[in-house]
């Protein structure tokens, strides 16, 4: 995807461990933690059905060391609770 923009060695070797990294996991049925991460999001965006469902089930979503958190966590965490959630920062 990204190999017109890949330029040492080094880059392209990572590249290729990257791409075997992904094989492997799908080869095994395991997730790492980015895609526990990044498909809930995915499914969440394009199926509102299945986020109304979720949303039902926190009534408050407390997050602690919130400064430490990601844009895909914050994302999350926003999609959850809502435009009226009850969201604690700590």
């Amino acid at each position: 995807m990204y190999q017109s923009k890949i330029t040492t060695d080094y880059e392209q070797n990572m590249g290729k461990v990257y791409v075997e990294y992904q094989k492997e996991l799908e080869r095994s049925n395991m997730l790492d933690f980015d895609d526990l991460l990044l498909l809930p999001y995915l499914l969440f965006r394009k199926r509102a059905d299945i986020l109304e469902k979720w949303k039902k089930k926190f009534l408050y979503i407390m997050v602690d060391e919130a400064q430490d958190t990601n844009w895909i966590q914050f994302e999350l965490m926003m999609m959850l609770s809502g435009k009226d959630g009850n969201i604690t920062l700590i």
